[in-house]
């Protein structure tokens, strides 16, 4: 069991938004890091997988991307949510989706190699073959990522 501390703050003109911060506490069942490298030149069909052997149901994706990146979530067929050049995060908290086809990650194919790390939780395979925060492996290729 993994207790997680999620905080976003949001300001515009140097005032807080409405609604911010936002802060929540969750105890997640299982919680996986994971390291994702999208190789130069990869055509855009080519999509890694991530979360789908850690986690039955997600209960929390936590993403960083440091360049061009899709996210298809959920089974999503087309090209999903896409993020330009630059630095970018993607936060999904309290969901419910189905990790058979939890975060499909793609890179436009432009020639630029990048990386997407963050964490994966929720609820483990009935199996038991799940491995928990902090063991096994972090690192280029790591969990689920088929690379």
């Amino acid at each position: 069991m993994a207790l997680v501390l999620l905080e976003v703050e949001l300001e515009v003109d140097g005032v807080p938004a409405e609604g911010f911060p936002y802060v929540r506490r969750l105890s997640i069942p299982a919680l996986h890091p994971f390291l994702c490298v999208t190789k130069a030149g990869e055509p855009l069909s080519t999509y890694k997988t991530v979360g789908n052997n850690e986690v039955e149901v997600v209960e929390l994706a936590v993403l960083h991307g440091d360049g061009p990146a899709f996210y298809r979530l959920d089974g999503d067929t087309s090209p999903g949510i896409e993020f330009g050049e630059g630095e970018h995060a993607l936060i999904l908290c309290d969901t419910n989706i189905d990790a058979g086809a939890v975060a499909n990650i793609g890179a436009p194919g432009d020639g630029k190699t990048v990386k997407i790390n963050g964490f994966i939780g929720g609820q483990p395979p009935v199996d038991g073959d799940c491995l928990g925060y902090g063991e096994g492996g972090y690192g280029e290729g790591g969990y689920g990522c088929g690379i």
